[in-house]
């Protein structure tokens, strides 16, 4: 919840010019390198497959992904 207090904080900060270009420029190359790294380290194998699900109003067109052995949830979309 924001009060004078806050507000008048925000105003500090944003005239202080903390982010600057180089600053701006570290923290993108830190996304970008966030980005390459490899898979998360536990991820499974998953098989995706587009389905039709019969409805009242017809057929729904949907995407179903799941993992490929085990049984675990699966995410229709």
């Amino acid at each position: 919840m924001c009060d004078e207090h806050t507000a008048s904080d925000n105003e500090q900060h944003l005239l202080a010019g903390t982010l600057t270009r180089r600053r701006f420029n570290h923290l993108a190359v830190a996304a970008t390198l966030m980005a390459m790294l490899p898979s998360v380290a536990n991820a499974q194998a998953v098989t995706e497959t587009e389905v039709v699900i019969p409805t009242p109003d017809g057929e729904a067109d949907c995407y179903f992904v799941h993992p490929v052995s085990g049984s675990h949830a699966g995410v229709v979309i």
